[in-house]
């Protein structure tokens, strides 16, 4: 004979539980911690009358020992089940803030930056979720050891995909921040390969970086010289009154500057990762293979 309870999935069996006990004695710990659960009734009926079997108590006995019995057997189970629930849930994010956990079982968050930003100039919401879920190539990045640990832990995402036009094949790059089992999505940039030279058999992180040589503006971290790209770093700063960013732009284009930083109390510029592209040569590309930016 099929069991009901074995049929009811793991992380369902604490709600049920929590139904059937406040159905045979109302208890308001229970109630509050389950309130906004909703349980059939014929499952709590089905729930109940297993147990019953489990505990060989009658469906006719009503006595108060037959419904300690049961209650003593359902809190039981509620706190097995949510422990058991609780540790797999902080196994999962302790793998995943490490980049162990296989891409589909992650998480996707689309942060409201990405929204206004990689949308706007034309990429697909879909297209990125799949990327995420099913990339062709993903490379995991942790800070070095003399960042701060909570420094953001980065993801690269690559997928290829045929543009608007025929024959013209280009890359999506997606990067986020993990933060446990959740990937949030920071920003996403549309790769066209005449435009962009990428070597056969690279790494996301090399692809993305080939995209900053023909896109990137130079910029300035503090006091250090001129770069297109910054990753895991710190720079000292020994004027106060230096700018923490200062952008190279000589034909005044329009640029986006993404970067996730933050000034140590020593006076020290901590940098996950820094970069900026010339809107005006990014989005003139977009358009000339087809993609008009929302304006």
């Amino acid at each position: 004979m099929s069991s009901i309870i074995d049929s009811i999935d793991a992380k369902e069996k604490p709600k049920v539980f929590a139904a059937v006990a406040k159905a045979i004695l109302p208890n308001p710990a229970v109630e509050t911690l389950f309130e906004q659960s909703s349980v059939p009734e014929e499952l709590q009926k089905q729930v109940l009358a297993e147990i019953r079997t489990l505990l060989d108590i009658s469906t006719e006995d009503s006595s108060n020992l037959a419904s300690t019995r049961i209650y003593d057997y359902l809190t039981k189970e509620i706190r097995r089940h949510t422990i058991r629930h609780t540790r797999e849930r902080l196994v999962k994010q302790r793998i995943g803030g490490k980049g162990l956990l296989p891409p589909s079982l992650y998480s996707i968050k689309l942060t409201d930056y990405f929204k206004g930003t990689s949308l706007a100039d034309g990429v697909s919401q879909i297209q990125v979720q799949r990327t995420i879920a099913e990339p062709f190539l993903v490379q995991h990045l942790s800070p070095s050891p003399n960042l701060e640990r909570d420094t953001a832990n980065l993801s690269l995402y690559v997928g290829n995909y045929d543009g608007p036009q025929q024959g013209h094949e280009c890359t999506l790059l997606v990067i986020t921040t993990r933060k446990g089992d959740e990937q949030q999505v920071y920003s996403a940039w549309i790769i066209f390969h005449p435009e962009v030279e990428i070597p056969r058999m690279t790494e996301p992180l090399q692809i993305f970086k080939s995209f900053v040589d023909v896109y990137g503006l130079y910029f300035r971290v503090g006091e250090s010289l001129p770069r297109k790209f910054v990753l895991y770093d710190a720079i000292v700063q020994r004027q106060t009154k230096t700018k923490i960013i200062s952008i190279v732009n000589p034909e005044n284009h329009d640029y986006r500057m993404e970067h996730m930083i933050r000034v140590s109390s020593l006076n020290v510029i901590e940098v996950a990762m820094a970069f900026c592209i010339d809107v005006d040569k990014y989005r003139a590309t977009l358009k000339a293979h087809g993609i008009a930016p929302i304006k």
